[in-house]
């Protein structure tokens, strides 16, 4: 799997800056293309017109992201990508899904940060209605370098169907990128206070084991696909689980799945993903599944 056709969202916030350097880093590897793109907040309007003043002030800003645009293009180009600026009008994540199916984009890539509510454990709203609602996988980037290649895939499924797409999408990188794939699947632990441990902890045993005999079946496919894997079962929360198996790998990434729904749902990202993506010691690689 080759990344050719990379759009890149960007607000040149600082939770922005490592997602436009992974976009061109990754554009100019697989000698792709980069659309490096800025949404310009929707008008607002008001009766008999608006303020002079207000008016001039929404200028600057507008000629400040166009600026910055143009310096991000160069930059890209510079560093050995195709690049090219694309500035979009509207809300921001109906604007980047759009100009995603224009451009027949193969990669969304966005910065994360959470402002609001429990620490950490926010993506924030216009990421995780983009990484909810893109029409292919989105690259979520939160701190730290990436460089252009993959060397470590981490994969993690909890067998529904959901994680198809998701497993294609992990087994098709690592076999291009030449990377190890590690598989990764967490039992729910007890929850403190929650009655009858003893008998929890046979059922916790046997969750375990039919873990380890499907997460076999995947190695297998793997192997005969011509990629090296292994496999992790652990107990904890998936979120805590994934972040343990990637943490220390050189060139990481996490790939998994979350739901595709319509209407106002969709643009929720699932709770797993989004704690995920928050806390990840890595880029995180979500692939939707597609409604029907």
């Amino acid at each position: 799997m080759r990344f050719r056709r990379v759009l890149a969202a960007t607000d040149f916030s600082p939770a922005s800056r490592a997602a436009l350097l992974a976009a061109r880093r990754l554009a100019a590897s697989h000698r792709g293309v980069v659309w490096i793109a800025n949404v310009v907040p929707p008008l607002v309007e008001a009766p008999g017109g608006l303020p002079r003043m207000y008016r001039e002030m929404q200028a600057l800003v507008q000629s400040d992201a166009d600026r910055r645009l143009s310096a991000a293009v160069r930059a890209a180009r510079k560093a050995g990508a195709a690049a090219h600026a694309l500035k979009l009008h509207g809300p921001a994540p109906d604007a980047i899904r759009r100009a995603a199916v224009a451009r027949k984009a193969d990669l969304v890539v966005v910065g994360t940060h959470g402002r609001t509510g429990l620490p950490r454990l926010l993506v924030g709203s216009i990421a995780a209605k983009i990484l909810a609602t893109s029409p292919c996988p989105v690259l979520a980037v939160s701190r730290g370098a990436v460089s252009g290649r993959v060397r470590r895939v981490v994969f993690g499924t909890d067998f529904s169907n959901a994680s198809r797409p998701a497993w294609a999408t992990a087994l098709a990188l690592a076999k291009a990128q030449r990377a190890r794939l590690r598989l990764v699947h967490a039992v729910a632990p007890l929850a403190p206070g929650q009655g009858a441990a003893w008998a929890y902890a046979e059922a916790e045993a046997a969750m375990v084991a039919e873990a380890r005999r499907r997460m076999r079946g995947l190695v297998r496919d793997a192997r005969r696909a011509g990629v090296r894997a292994d496999a992790v079962v652990a107990v904890g929360a998936a979120h805590e689980v994934l972040a343990r198996a990637a943490r220390g790998e050189k060139d990481a990434w996490i790939v998994m799945g979350t739901h595709g729904r319509s209407g106002w749902r969709g643009a929720l990202l699932g709770s797993v993903a989004a704690r995920v993506v928050a806390t990840a010691p890595c880029p995180v690689l979500v692939v939707r599944r597609r409604s029907r």
